[in-house]
């Protein structure tokens, strides 16, 4: 049988010129995720979860800490965007398993983190870094069961960190974290038709947010702990949201592939029963 080859050699080039696209998404102002779908959206979150398990369940992110030794670290969803402006950040926790541990503390968790000087610089930022802080509900080994702030201040700022604590029993209830201006308020609820109380405001600065995760933070903690969290919401002036990179090498070469088997059909089919005797 004879084919001609040459044929088939453009075929072959065409994943040479694949590259990648990136899918270029405009800035968000909104994200919610409040698992009632038993899913949540892999691009946009990321679970930590080591020497932990986290489940979907009952319309609810369930995390659960296992008995063990001490010196594990936070659990965590932790966000793949980064927050500009004014912002408001909300989720609702419930507590199934949340003992008052030996030392150090339990605590579920609104964090936020702004970039480094060297990010901050990159993405021509003119704000000044924000440093960390987070809203907590807690369990302390000294303190006891209660909400409480914390602060820590970008280095080289010449801002006081802070850390607050209020008592409370609530077993359920929403954090919340806010934004307006350089201001920062630590707000909490016991539900969704109670109103807000502060737990504290500190002066956070204007800059970008490089990371939020919503965590339970068992530093020291060798009980079993069990959390649950629902409801996320998070809006801002501008929440940037990486663009996907989406790889064109696969569906090229399958379509070359597919052009290779076309030809050497088609070719078998004219050499077999249309090529004249």
């Amino acid at each position: 049988m004879r084919l001609r080859l040459t044929l088939l050699l453009p075929v072959f080039w065409l994943p040479a010129s694949a590259g990648t696209a990136a899918d270029e998404p405009p800035p968000r102002k909104e994200i919610r995720e409040d698992f009632d779908s038993k899913a949540y959206d892999r691009q946009l979150w990321t679970l930590r979860q080591v020497g932990a398990q986290v489940d979907l369940q009952n319309q609810q992110l369930r995390l659960r800490v296992p008995r063990g030794r001490a010196g594990r670290p936070p659990i965590e969803m932790e966000g793949g965007f980064r927050i500009e402006g004014d912002f408001d950040i909300k989720v609702d926790y419930s507590l199934t398993s949340f003992p008052r541990p030996a030392a150090e503390w339990i605590n579920v968790e609104i964090f936020v983190e702004g970039p480094v000087d060297t990010e901050t610089e990159e993405a021509g930022s003119v704000a000044p870094p924000v440093g960390s802080a987070a809203v907590i509900r807690t369990h302390h080994s000294k303190e006891g069961s209660g909400y409480s702030l914390w602060h820590e201040p970008a280095p080289g700022s010449q801002a006081e960190g802070a850390w607050k604590q209020i008592p409370t029993s609530d077993t359920s209830g929403i954090l919340r974290l806010t934004r307006t201006g350089k201001t920062l308020r630590f707000l909490v609820a016991p539900s969704a038709d109670k109103e807000f109380r502060q737990v504290g405001i500190v002066e956070y600065g204007t800059g970008p947010v490089a990371k939020l995760s919503f965590r339970l933070v068992v530093p020291e903690t060798t009980s079993s702990v069990e959390i649950g969290l629902d409801n996320v919401a998070i809006t801002a002036d501008r929440i940037e949201v990486p663009p996907v990179e989406t790889s064109m090498l696969g569906p090229v070469a399958w379509g070359g592939i597919a052009a290779v088997m076309l030809v050497v059909i088609c070719a078998i089919v004219w050499h077999q029963f249309i090529q004249p005797r």
